[in-house]
């Protein structure tokens, strides 16, 4: 997950000092399994994967330090990883759902209980540039 961010960054150039810091900043928090930007490039978001232990550090860390640096607000996500998109048969669905009890509160599917969470950072890396200038 890091070494896509150092290729984004180094092979493709399509990084910025601002999300540089953050994958930086994060990887520095134990609990860190990875980091890099997301999406588009030039700015905007990095995605962390992190333990459950180490969220609410990482928030911290992240917020304290991109504030300190750039005077401007970082603002985070957590998420959960999950199966992603694909198919989902109905059919088997409502059988699992009758051997589980049915009902809400029954569970997911997919267990998610390897203990990982997904930590979005976003800025405004327009603002930051801007107040630099």
């Amino acid at each position: 997950m890091t070494e896509s961010h150092a290729s984004l960054r180094d092979d493709y150039e399509v990084s910025c000092s601002e999300l540089d810091f953050l994958v930086s900043e994060a990887l520095k928090v134990p609990g860190v399994l990875g980091s890099r930007m997301t999406g588009g490039g030039f700015g905007g978001c990095t995605v962390s994967l992190v333990t459950k232990q180490a969220v609410g550090m990482l928030e911290v860390k992240i917020k304290s330090a991109y504030r300190a640096r750039f005077g401007v607000e970082a603002e985070t996500f957590v998420t959960l990883p999950s199966a992603g998109c694909g198919v989902v048969n109905l059919k088997k669905k409502e059988e699992e759902k009758g051997r589980r009890g049915g009902g809400r509160g029954a569970g997911p599917i997919v267990s998610l209980g390897w203990g990982l969470v997904v930590l979005a950072a976003v800025v405004a890396v327009g603002i930051a540039v801007a107040r630099r200038r």
